[in-house]
Formats: structure tokens, sequence, C-alpha cells
């Protein structure tokens, strides 16, 4: 029964993994190191991209990469990575636009 759920573990460790990374990687960039961006969505790495990245993965390794079953799962992997970027891409435009908006208004005043 585990053999046949080898391809769901692995894509939850990485999903695990990434999470736990994430304090890290904020450490690396602002020098505070936050326990609690263990629980946090978003942000490097990503749990959703490790997660499909990791399940494409174990299912090329373990149903070989000719199946049907990896290609259904490559597809979801590349849906979820782009979206994942473009996501983050335009959540970053937003805030700088805030921030200008913010800063018009402070002036303003």
């Amino acid at each position: 029964m585990i053999r046949h759920m080898y391809p769901f573990w692995c894509a939850i460790f990485a999903m695990l993994i990434a999470q736990a990374l994430k304090p890290f990687s904020n450490f690396l960039l602002t020098h505070k190191f936050e326990l609690s961006k263990v629980k946090d969505s978003g942000g490097f790495p990503s749990s959703h991209t490790a997660m499909v990245s990791a399940l494409a993965l174990s299912v090329g390794i373990h149903e070989r990469f000719s199946s049907t079953i990896f290609a259904v799962t490559i597809t979801l992997a590349l849906i979820v990575i782009y979206d994942a970027a473009n996501v983050r891409y335009y959540s970053g435009q937003n805030a700088k636009i805030t921030q200008q908006l913010v800063k018009d208004l402070q002036e303003t005043q």
C-alpha cells in the first residue's frame, strides 16, 4: 500500500521541507530569524511549486516518464508553477503602486 503512495509522500515531504526553509530564506533577506514564517503561505521557497515538482518527478520515476499519468502531473506542475510566478510578480507590482499612492497622499497633506 505505502509503495503505491510513494509520489504522494514525496510531494508532502517536499512541501514540508519548503515550508521549513522559509525562516532561513527570510533570515538571509532580513537578518531576522522568524520561526513563524514556517506557517506562512507565499514567499520563497514556494511550497506549492516544491509539492507539484516532487509529485511530477516521483510519478515519472515510479510510473515511467512516458506514462499518461506523468503527462497529467507535469501539466499540473507547469500550471501551478506558472501561476505561482505570476501571482508573485503581480502582487509585487501591486505593492509598489500602493506604496507610491501612500507616499503621494502623505505629500499632499
